[in-house]
């Protein structure tokens, strides 16, 4: 399972994230992911 981790600073409203760097590269270029996709995610801690 390919899972994104999430922070909880990456929360900008409730069920709403913004990530960046690696993770986003890796959300576009692995999942191919495209607006109205559902990903796999966890919160850490």
């Amino acid at each position: 399972m390919n899972l994104v981790l999430l922070r909880e600073e990456d929360f900008t409203a409730p069920g709403r994230v913004r990530i960046h760097g690696r993770r986003e590269r890796h959300v576009l270029e692995v999942h191919r992911a495209v607006v109205g996709d559902d990903l796999a995610v966890g919160l850490l801690g």
